[in-house]
This record gives C-alpha cells, structure tokens and sequence, in this order.
C-alpha cells in the first residue's frame, strides 16, 4: 500500500473467523462517575450477542458485577442491592470517601457458553 506522498510498506494480520457468539457488555453513563457518600450508587449494565446478518439478542444471558479497589483487590463484600442482575446498586453509606473503585459487569451466553 502507498500513501499520496508515494511512500510504500506492507503489513500482515491475522483474521479469526469464530463459529460462536461473543457477547458485547456496557455500562450505561459515562465511564468515571464521582458521587457523594450518602448518595445510592446504580449503575445499568446491558448484554447482547451480535449475529451474522447484524442483528442482537439478549436472550440467553447471564450478568454478573464485581467491584474492586484501586489496587485491583476485588471487594466481594459490596453486593448489589438490586434485584435485577443488570443494575449494580449500592446504597448510601457504602464506599469510603476519597477512594477509588472500578465495577466489572460481565455477560455469558449460556448457549454458548461464552463470556
């Protein structure tokens, strides 16, 4: 391949042609949310897989949160309140002042097996 400027190179990748479904997960909201101590925390998370012909489903799927501190160390003392298996909820008093976290949500298919 040549740029307009007639400077040429080549390059090489790899494509996986995958049999199976990968499910695509996101939080709604912005990425880094900062809120007060006596404030709920409730996130939303969603799961689809995409199929060949671009069309999504969420059936089949099973979600899962974990939050964990600013060092990485997953904090399984801090479960949702909700019960809904896509919101993340925390009530008021939860987190510490000052402190970091970071939520995973995660999405498996249970057709396929895959998260």
């Amino acid at each position: 391949m040549c740029n307009f400027m007639g400077a040429c190179s080549s390059g090489k990748t790899t494509v996986r042609v995958l049999t199976y479904k990968v499910p695509v997960v996101s939080i709604s909201g912005p990425s880094s949310r900062v809120i007060k101590r006596n404030a709920e925390l409730s996130l939303f998370g969603s799961g689809r897989t995409i199929n060949c012909d671009n069309t999504s489903s969420s059936l089949n799927m099973v979600y899962s949160w974990s939050i964990f501190d600013a060092n990485g160390v997953e904090l399984p003392k801090l479960k949702s309140t909700s019960k809904s298996p896509n919101i993340f909820r925390l009530p008021p008093f939860s987190l510490v002042v000052g402190s970091v976290y970071k939520v995973l949500f995660s999405a498996l298919d249970t057709q396929t097996g895959q998260a």
